[in-house]
This record gives C-alpha cells, sequence and structure tokens, in this order.
C-alpha cells in the first residue's frame, strides 16, 4: 500500500470491511432457507456460482431462486461459518479476490436410510466487484472437502448445562 494516499488507504480498509459483511450476509441468507429476498442483492445480474460437482448456477435471478428451490430436497437447515477470510483487492479498487474457509452443519429433510444431519466443510474462492454503493459476488466457487453424515443428528439445546 505504498504510494497511496491516506484516504486511498482508508478506501480499501473500508472495501475489505464491507466485503467481509457481503461474505458474512451471504451466511445468513443462506441459514435463512435461502431466502431470494436476501441472496439477490448480493450477486451481479451476470454473476456465476460453481459449486463443482453439486451445479453451476448462472446470473443473480438464478441463482437465488435455484438455492432456494434446492431447499425442498437439500439441506432445510444450517448454519454456516465463513471464517478466515482472506481479500485481495486490485490495485483499481473496483474488484477483488476472496478466499476463505466454510463450516456448516445441515439437516436434510427425513430420509428412508436414515440419515438426515451433516458436517460440511471446504472453502469458497470469490471474485467480487463494486456495484454502485456495494460490493457484489461476481464469481463464486464452493471447493467441498467434506460432506459427512452425522448418525445420531443435531437437536434442540438442553433447558440447562447440566442436562448437556
Amino acid at each position: 500500500m505504498s504510494g497511496l494516499t491516506p484516504e486511498q488507504r482508508l478506501q480499501r480498509l473500508e472495501d475489505k470491511d464491507a466485503i467481509r459483511d457481503l461474505i458474512t450476509a451471504f451466511a445468513r441468507a443462506a441459514d435463512a432457507i435461502c431466502d431470494p429476498t436476501l441472496l439477490r442483492p448480493l450477486f451481479t445480474d451476470d454473476a456465476v456460482f460453481d459449486l463443482g460437482a453439486y451445479g453451476r448456477y448462472e446470473g443473480g435471478e438464478a441463482i437465488a431462486a435455484t438455492m432456494h428451490a434446492n431447499t425442498s430436497v437439500g439441506f432445510q437447515w444450517t448454519i454456516h461459518y465463513l471464517v478466515s477470510p482472506t481479500i485481495t483487492l486490485a490495485d483499481d479498487g473496483d474488484s477483488a479476490e476472496c478466499f476463505y474457509y466454510l463450516w456448516e452443519v445441515a439437516k436434510t429433510p427425513e430420509r428412508a436410510d436414515g440419515r438426515r444431519s451433516y458436517w460440511i466443510g471446504g472453502w469458497y474462492t470469490a471474485t467480487v466487484v463494486r456495484a454502485g454503493d456495494a460490493w457484489r459476488f461476481h464469481r463464486l466457487n464452493l471447493h467441498l472437502e467434506l460432506l459427512s453424515p452425522f448418525a445420531e443428528g443435531f437437536g434442540a439445546p438442553p433447558a440447562a448445562l447440566g442436562e448437556a
């Protein structure tokens, strides 16, 4: 960041903070049963969300709609932990490359084989762009390393810690 004015340095710090907020907004929207009204503003119109073997969605509208539609057959309850983001801003300050880890717990609808609860882990890479006064995902890639059933399943917390 040498050679930048104090104002430029401050803008870059504010941009990185806004991109972290974008990452958090994605987790919150996904955990709200992939609410399309929360997801749609996070993506550019021409965004791509690549889930590897699990599909590729193109366009902000399609990403939000498809993620929500998948909750009827896929994960209906999730808690996303998107951690340790590394954000590399482009020199022009209008785009950035991101890397962050995914740790997730999830539940599916009742299944005949009894599997319902899962541990999920991996990482995301993303290209984000400044779109007006906000940052949005232009390209989001999921690199899944773990999708493992949890036989006991997840339950509600006990009424008291002594009952855990």
